[in-house]
């Protein structure tokens, strides 16, 4: 597959970033580790952070087991401010960009 220009310039924005984002948008630091993995090098993120990715809505519910109330809202927004159309929002996406180069 062939890598797609205006993913791979996305790609190199994301690989810039320190964690600090997430802590602007009052991200759990449990989640900061697999949003970095998935973001910079395209690797599959753990079932509570497939599950927001993919909108998966029930599953993101089900699946939170941290110690704080379900961040979904946040990672919400995060999503729809700082995080590029084909990296989320359906399972097609998320599957597409797990396939891309980084």
């Amino acid at each position: 597959m062939r890598p797609n220009p205006a993913v791979t310039e996305r790609c190199l924005q994301y690989k810039e970033w320190d964690r600090s984002v997430y802590q602007e948008y009052a991200i759990p630091e449990e989640l900061h580790g697999g949003l970095d993995r998935y973001l910079k090098e395209h690797i599959r993120p753990g079932g509570y952070l497939y599950a927001v990715l993919t909108n998966d809505l029930k599953d993101a519910v089900l699946r939170w087991g941290g110690q704080e109330s379900n961040p979904l809202k946040t990672l919400i927004y995060f999503f729809c401010a700082e995080i590029s159309a084909p990296a989320w929002g359906s399972v097609a996406n998320v599957e597409a960009w797990l396939k891309e180069t980084p």
